[in-house]
């Protein structure tokens, strides 16, 4: 049974307490050069919430825009983050969404970019849970040529995948529409167990503004059936091993968040609860 997780801000802003009182026994967090976390992941371990540690873009303070010098700011930032976070985490995540377009929010990177990324990290951390990057194109054939053998686990991240309903093929369809026609968070994981690695999701989400579009029930109430179909289906699952949901609050990414901005709760926070 997949282990329930949630994606936070960097900051280390929301209540540990508040995290592990959802159920989720996992954080995600990214790390920056200007946010020392280490009490954070104190707090959050002391609740019984562990910590995943995302490297990320922002988490090289180096790296140029065009990056040109992928290697030397991966160096530094492996420096950087073994000085201050060695033995302060659970399991460590390298690179995210690689195999992105290039002009969205993923961090877009070449095969070679990526085992660059994983050596390093493995090297400067050789005893710690290292978790590939989140893939999210759908295509595993983006990750083919990268080197698994440092990695403990790899992750997807689902977005826009339908739900198997029940026994039956009745779907509960994203409004993403991504995958085509009757594509569900299935047919995903399946496609991703070629390389031999346990799977993570290390992101998964809903987001209101588009769900409003998707039926007459509004957004929040059709992300909340979704979120709960969603958390379960992937806790029944023998082959993952962590869900993280994206995110905790709105305040991270507007519509996305369990609960609103000002702290108020979505009814999509009770379906996580519950799941």
């Amino acid at each position: 049974m997949a282990e329930k997780g949630i994606n936070v801000a960097r900051d280390g802003s929301m209540d540990p307490k508040a995290l592990a009182d959802s159920g989720a026994r996992w954080a995600r967090m990214v790390a920056t050069d200007d946010h020392d976390l280490r009490d954070y992941m104190k707090a959050c371990q002391d609740e019984g919430v562990r910590v995943l540690l995302l490297i990320a873009r922002e988490s090289l303070p180096t790296l140029n825009k065009e990056q040109t010098n992928l290697g030397e700011a991966a160096q530094h930032a492996a420096e950087l983050y073994q000085a201050r976070y060695d033995g302060h985490f659970d399991a460590l995540q390298v690179c995210n969404e690689p195999d992105g377009p290039p002009d969205s929010s993923s961090w877009a990177q070449s095969v070679d970019d990526v085992n660059l990324m994983i050596q390093t990290f493995r090297q400067a951390f050789p005893d710690a849970f290292i978790v590939g990057p989140g893939l999210c194109s759908g295509d595993p054939s983006k990750f083919d040529g990268v080197d698994v053998s440092p990695l403990n686990a790899i992750s997807v991240h689902p977005y826009g995948q339908g739900v198997p309903a029940g026994d039956g093929l009745e779907l509960f369809p994203s409004p993403f529409g991504f995958g085509g026609e009757g594509a569900h968070i299935g047919h995903l994981i399946n496609n991703y167990q070629q390389f031999g690695k346990p799977i993570w999701v290390s992101e998964w989400g809903s987001n209101d503004t588009d769900m409003a579009n998707a039926t007459d029930m509004g957004g929040e109430a059709n992300s909340a059936t979704y979120v709960g179909r969603m958390m379960r289906h992937l806790r029944s699952r023998g082959d993952v091993d962590a869900a993280f949901y994206f995110c905790w609050s709105d305040s991270m990414v507007a519509s996305f968040g369990l609960s609103r901005a000002d702290g108020g709760q979505k009814s999509a926070f009770a379906e996580y609860v519950n799941s």
